[in-house]
Formats: C-alpha cells, sequence, structure tokens
C-alpha cells in the first residue's frame, strides 16, 4: 500500500501520517503475486465522512461523495477529524483466484483547525441611497449613516503548528439565501427595474420575486466580497448590506431575507479542498408603504420589522453548503 501524495513510500501496516481535513489522500494497493491469480477489484475501507470532490462557482456548489472504493487506487478528503489520541485505519483487500483474500492497512490521524465566527447586526432604517450603482432614492435596511453595514461577520482561523511551517491555509465565508421581495405599483402601467428588462404592470398589481421556489441559493460569490483570509490566528471581517429599494411608481415594497453563512477552511496543498467549520443564520424583513406618491413612506405595521443575528454552530461531516443558482439570476417576478 502507497501513500501516493506524501512520501510515495510503502506505508503497509504503519503509520502513514497526519493530514488536515480537506487535504487529498490517494493511496494505491499493489500485490507481488503471479497476475494470474490476482483477481480484478479492490475493496477499500476508510473510517469517517469522506468526499472525491467538492466544487464551488458562481452557478453551483456540488459536494461528490461517490469515492471510489473498488480500484487498485483511491483518492478522497477527509471533512472531520479524529477525536484527540485516536487514528483512523484504512484497509484495503485483494482478492485472488485461490478464494482467499490478502489485506492490508495503515493509519492516519486527522486535525482541523481552531476556529471562532460570529455577526453582529445593526438596525432597520431608511436612508437615502449611497450606492451609485442603485440610484433609488431610499433603501429601508441596516444603518442609518452612509459606509457602515448592516451584518458584520467576525473570524479568525488557527492552522495547528505541526502543519503551518510552509503553508498556514486560508479561510473564506460563503453565504446562501432564501429570499421574498416584493412590491406593488401605485399608478398604471409602472415601470419596475427587472434584470431582464423593465417591468410593466397595471395600478395596484403586486410581483413577487419567485425566489422562494430556490432556497438556499447563493448570495452573488462563493467567497463573500470576493475575500479570502490567512490562517494565522488573527481575526477578519466581512459584511453583508441587503437592501430593497423604494422607488417612485410603487406605494408598498416589503422583503424578508434568510441567510446561512459558512466559515470555510482551505488547509495548505495545491489539491486540497473548502472544508465548512462554522455556521451562521441570520434574517432580516421589513415593509414600507404610503397612501399616494406624494405621502411619506411609513412602516407597514402589519409586516413584521426584524433583523436577527444567530449563534455560531460547529460543523462537522459532509455539510457543505450547496447550491444550483445564484440569487442575481432570480429575476423572474409574478403578478399576484
Amino acid at each position: 500500500m502507497r501513500n501516493v501524495p506524501f512520501s510515495r513510500s510503502d506505508v503497509t501496516g504503519k503509520f502513514a501520517g497526519s493530514v488536515l481535513v480537506g487535504q487529498r489522500i490517494a493511496l494505491s494497493a499493489t500485490v507481488e503475486a503471479p497476475p494470474a491469480l490476482i483477481l480484478p477489484g479492490r475493496s477499500w475501507s476508510v473510517p469517517g465522512p469522506i468526499f472525491r470532490d467538492y466544487i464551488a462557482t458562481a452557478s453551483e456548489g456540488v459536494l461528490h461523495t461517490d469515492v471510489d472504493l473498488a480500484s487498485a487506487s483511491t483518492t478522497f478528503y477527509w471533512s472531520d477529524a479524529t477525536p484527540a489520541g485516536t487514528e483512523r485505519n484504512v484497509s484495503v483487500s485483494v482478492p485472488l483466484l485461490t478464494g482467499v483474500s490478502i489485506s492490508r492497512s495503515t493509519k492516519f490521524k486527522v486535525f482541523e483547525p481552531e476556529s471562532e465566527f460570529s455577526v453582529a447586526v445593526g438596525t432597520i432604517g431608511r436612508f437615502p441611497s449611497f450606492d451609485p450603482a442603485q440610484p433609488a432614492p431610499y433603501t429601508f435596511f441596516g444603518p442609518t449613516a452612509p459606509g457602515s453595514f448592516a451584518i458584520v461577520f467576525t473570524g479568525r482561523v488557527v492552522t495547528p503548528q505541526a502543519f503551518a511551517a510552509v503553508d498556514i491555509g486560508k479561510w473564506y465565508v460563503t453565504q446562501l439565501v432564501t429570499t421574498h421581495r416584493s412590491i406593488r405599483a401605485n399608478v398604471a402601467h409602472a415601470v419596475i427595474p427587472n434584470a431582464e428588462g423593465d417591468a410593466d404592470i397595471p395600478a395596484g398589481g403586486i410581483l413577487e420575486a419567485d425566489a422562494n421556489s430556490y432556497p438556499g441559493t447563493l448570495d452573488t460569490r462563493v467567497e463573500m466580497n470576493g475575500s479570502r483570509f490567512n490562517a494565522d490566528s488573527l481575526q477578519y471581517q466581512t459584511h453583508d448590506n441587503p437592501t430593497q429599494p423604494l422607488l417612485g411608481d410603487i406605494d408598498r415594497s416589503s422583503a424578508d431575507d434568510q441567510f446561512e453563512t459558512w466559515l470555510m477552511y482551505v488547509p495548505p496543498g495545491a489539491d486540497s479542498k473548502a472544508i465548512p467549520l462554522k455556521k451562521i443564520e441570520t434574517s432580516w424583513g421589513a415593509a414600507m408603504y404610503r397612501v399616494n406618491t406624494p405621502k411619506a413612506w411609513d412602516w407597514d405595521l402589519n409586516h413584521a420589522k426584524y433583523i436577527i443575528g444567530g449563534a455560531s454552530v460547529d460543523v462537522s461531516g459532509n455539510n457543505h453548503p450547496v447550491w444550483t443558482l445564484n440569487v442575481k439570476d432570480l429575476t423572474t417576478w409574478i403578478l399576484s
């Protein structure tokens, strides 16, 4: 049995080494016997949650757990650590024409980094737009001062010292959102901006984003704000500032978002894969209305006005964030 990515040496009956969650493990089994005696196929036994690949792009996040455990070699990633002081015994069985099988094994210790993750949330308010890309006169979420952020995540990851001599690895934040937004026109044939083009709706008509049909869509980027941080024991922050516009041709606007935000760790190694360490759930919602266009906007007291920042929870096993759609692609509106 050979440990391909590390020493390519024979690790049969030996301690193969200490590894980090998300590092690539590749093993091969060879048998010194006449080829005619060796039957095709192998039977690998690998304890602990393992996966073959994790692909995360702007359009999809997919976890592949179909590890090949029946060939002469196997490649996989562990997604959680072994308890302190314990090892994982990996074995392979090779069938022979004589009716018996040859079995061999090796051992690994699997470690994961220390991590911390928390969120701070602001208050819901109405304030002038400060984003040049959003020409709406007002938005109604978050802090009342331009330049501050409604939701701030603080994280810290420490790669174990034994692995940090050459590379400490990185971490980033991925966020999924389940969203429900609605707007109601107050003039005939109001023009409402839409990613697919302007939507023309009659007076009193309500347009609702059908995002509820797609729970857990990626919130814009795999790495929130395009940021990766060093797993160097220092604290780093990233933020979110969701808004809902109050446009000239509408008299009611509402939003309700539920977020799942994941702290993702990428260990050292060119072939390493991201592993979720922590998750936080947050949510917010509110609605505003006006009787007619000249009137001021008021809070709709029939719609809950809330912002909730949840506590961080540990993530273990094959529980990666997965998605099939980006929230930017939720462009369809339905008249209700």
